[in-house]
């Protein structure tokens, strides 16, 4: 089975999301990560709770555009055959 493009959009904003993780994580990780582990998990928390509304929002915005394309075709098809 194929990934669809919107798929593969979201799978790319989902890593991208985490990129600033992963920059907390290894500036702390310099001295040790004793004592940061409240820094790391709201950064953790953080990441996410954006990749997830990223996902769910690139789903509707680019779901939804091509629906409404096909909906507009085949109501104008519709208008047509009624005339």
């Amino acid at each position: 089975m194929a990934i669809s493009s919107v798929r593969k959009v979201q799978i790319v904003c989902f890593a991208l999301s985490h990129i600033p993780l992963a920059a907390v994580v290894s500036i702390l990780a310099m001295d040790g990560l004793r004592g940061d582990l409240g820094i790391i998990l709201t950064t953790l928390l953080a990441t996410v709770v954006t990749a997830v509304l990223l996902i769910v929002y690139l789903g509707r915005a680019l779901g939804s555009g091509s629906d409404l394309q096909g909906q507009g075709s085949a109501s104008a098809f519709s208008a047509g055959a009624a005339e």
